[in-house]
């Protein structure tokens, strides 16, 4: 969150090691993790700890598809399904 008069940030999230892709999503902010074999899923309002899914070696882009979301695995070539 960025101060827009300033450009300065206003607040921080910690989120899993070499977040890649950003995609807002119904209150929250899903980040996929290249190296944390991860996407966290960080909800927006709160700033609580962000929720864990396991998602395949170097999580990179991410897409919602009909109330699913669908994450590359780019050192294992496929694609997880979040639950």
């Amino acid at each position: 969150e960025f101060d827009l008069a300033t450009g300065a940030p206003k607040r921080t999230r910690r989120t899993g090691p070499l977040p890649y892709r950003l995609l807002p999503e119904k209150g929250r902010l899903l980040v996929t993790s290249w190296s944390g074999r991860a996407v966290y899923a960080h909800e927006t309002a709160s700033g609580s700890e962000p929720r864990r899914f396991e998602a395949g070696d170097h999580a990179s882009d991410l897409v919602a598809v009909g109330g699913n979301y669908f994450v590359a695995a780019a050192n294992t070539n496929e694609v997880w399904r979040l639950g």
